[in-house]
């Protein structure tokens, strides 16, 4: 099969492709990181809070975008600070 985010390019290739929020049991920086740089338009855990995965979706579904916002903070101090490796040197052979 297809993970999450191999999914990703594929729905975005589609003719009129839909918004793609991802929703992942995974709340490393580096995850959300990449389904942002190859075309979801958010990205929220399934531990977020019911009210902002409500936000999330209404966001995305009006055009916008999102991010859980204490994966924000990890994404901004963890993957945007301390490491100045290319997003993609940091991904196993099976998740590049």
């Amino acid at each position: 099969g297809v993970n999450g985010l191999e999914a990703i390019p594929r729905i975005r290739a589609l003719n009129n492709p839909p918004a793609i929020l991802v929703l992942s049991m995974h709340d490393e920086a580096q995850m959300a990181a990449r389904a942002l740089k190859i075309g979801a338009a958010g990205y929220a855990t399934k531990d977020s809070d019911p009210a902002l995965l409500l936000t999330a979706i209404r966001r995305v579904a009006a055009g916008g975008r999102y991010i859980d916002p204490d994966l924000a903070d990890r994404m901004v101090f963890e993957v945007g600070l301390t490491d100045s490796r290319p997003l993609h040197s940091l991904l196993s052979e099976r998740e590049f």
